[in-house]
């Protein structure tokens, strides 16, 4: 394809010649760009200006992003320069970072976590694992691709460079039932204190992400990025081994009152025997009550939502008593606590009842009170003052607030 520019009678054309497969002759187009006028000097068309602009526009951009990508290629040689550099300083200096390290070895040793990722897992695999996790913990926020750096600098289980690729792949291939095995392991290989009153407290919390890969990632009223999609992950924390004993991830759109029934059956299954249970105030509801107290026999201690008629008619009762007796403060806490016994009957889902003693504790702190003191005066006052306005602007009259 070839173009000429064709002059007859002060009009210009720009012809473009092209050939069609399977015929002899070439074709022409002619696109009329212009004209000359009597001097003989090329005027152009609306065409022919737009053409050329875009085409000029074209060639600049073409022209930045051709900087631009000459910026990227020089950023990421000087990346490569860099860490090839530091593979050669600590290469030839022989020394790395080892006392946080071997610290993190060592807990993880006495605790059981490397035998048991070495049971489950293999020694290659745990010890890409225990590096990946030691990576996370020094550095707390950094990207996983950047774990490169975390190997030059330090002495790690893994003993080289884990790309982003395999780190991903590895993290993918950890199942909910590698976890539960996991734990399972921990709890064989720690001795049990029989004797100490145990417990368990169980919470959870929401993560938001950009996720729409993710299964678990939902649309949610988690208390994160209301724009982004949320997962949940729930957690339970045992004084019988003192850390973690079993953690879940699920869909950020479950409420945290359904988690509850995840947490018993895993219980129950995992040999768990717990005498008592803490909850958050979102687990705060009767029928989680029902089950954790009357099917597994759990003494619960929960936060009870301020709109519990329970706790509205404890609040009530020792309302203004609590400075009248000076035992009642708790100087460990600065505040004021009361003990007040209630009977609350729980139903299940066939409507079985199930009186219960309850023991609200209600706590006061004078120097809260003092400093919203101010604030509630200040408000009614704003209040009368409103009111008064509204019956002087004959807008309310006395009889309205009667």
């Amino acid at each position: 394809m070839f173009k000429s520019i064709d002059k007859r009678n002060g009009a210009v054309m720009e012809i473009t010649s092209y050939r069609v497969p399977g015929e002899k002759q070439p074709r022409q187009s002619k696109v009329y760009i212009g004209k000359l006028d009597k001097d003989g000097v090329f005027v152009p068309n609306k065409l022919f200006i737009e053409r050329s602009k875009k085409e000029e526009f074209q060639a600049e951009v073409e022209r930045l992003q051709g900087e631009l990508d000459d910026m990227a290629k020089g950023e990421k040689k000087h990346k490569k320069e860099m860490k090839t550099l530091t593979k050669v300083i600590t290469s030839v200096s022989g020394k790395k970072k080892t006392g946080l390290t071997y610290a993190l070895q060592h807990i993880s040793t006495v605790e059981g976590f490397v035998s048991a990722l070495f049971a489950l897992f293999g020694e290659k695999k745990a010890d890409q694992i225990l590096s990946l996790s030691y990576y996370v913990l020094v550095t707390k926020n950094e990207a996983l691709d950047d774990f490169w750096d975390f190997d030059m600098s330090h002495v790690h289980p893994c003993g080289r460079e884990i790309s982003s690729s395999e780190s991903s792949a590895i993290l993918a291939s950890i199942t909910e039932e590698h976890v539960n095995e996991f734990f399972k392991i921990l709890r064989k290989a720690n001795p049990t204190r029989s004797k100490e009153d145990h417990f368990c407290a169980f919470d959870g919390t929401a993560f938001s992400s950009y996720s729409n890969d993710l299964s678990e990632v939902e649309v949610s009223k988690g208390k994160q990025d209301p724009d982004l999609k949320h997962f949940a992950m729930a957690a339970v924390y045992s004084s019988l081994e003192g850390r973690c004993a079993y953690y879940r991830i699920y869909r950020g759109n479950i409420p945290d009152s359904k988690t509850i029934d995840n947490f018993v059956d895993v219980a129950k299954a995992m040999g768990y025997n717990f005498s008592r249970v803490a909850l958050d105030r979102g687990y705060c509801s009767w029928n989680n009550l029902q089950r954790l107290h009357y099917e597994c026999h759990y003494d619960v201690i929960m936060c009870i939502k301020s709109n519990m008629k329970v706790y509205k008619d404890a609040l009530e009762s020792v309302r203004g008593t609590f400075e009248e007796d000076c035992t009642l403060y708790l100087s460990e806490h600065g505040v004021y606590g009361k003990t007040v016994r209630r009977e609350i009957v729980l139903t299940d889902g066939k409507k079985k009842e199930y009186p219960t003693k309850a023991y609200v504790h209600v706590y006061y702190s004078r120097m809260k009170a003092a400093d919203q003191e101010p604030k509630l005066y200040g408000d009614l006052e704003d209040s009368i003052a409103s009111l008064t306005e509204m019956v002087a602007q004959k807008e309310l009259s006395v009889s309205n607030c009667v």
